[in-house]
């Protein structure tokens, strides 16, 4: 079974069943091992809406952890039909 982001009850990327716990901590972890995440693959892995992980990222942003990419740079195509939280990315620079 292949790596990537979370769907349903079933987490790809960590394999696991169980409920996941979103905390500051929780995000940093799952950062770090991702590297490179985008805010979709983030809000599907903790089952929560963008209101509820965006102070999360901001506090590890602020302390100078987390770099965030916004959907300009990834998307070359100027159509607007993305979904902004797929071509937003956070990345881990500890």
């Amino acid at each position: 079974m292949a790596t990537g982001p979370c769907q349903g009850a079933f987490c790809l990327f960590c394999r696991k069943e169980d409920i996941i716990m979103a905390d500051p901590i929780a995000l940093r972890q799952y950062l770090q091992k991702r590297k490179l995440v985008p805010l979709i693959d983030i809000l599907n892995h903790f089952r929560l809406d963008k209101d509820v992980i965006e102070p999360m990222l901001e506090l590890w942003i602020k302390k100078g952890k987390v770099k965030r990419h916004k959907g300009d740079a990834a998307c070359r195509n100027a159509c607007c039909k993305c979904d902004p939280a797929s071509i937003e990315f956070y990345e881990w620079t500890g």
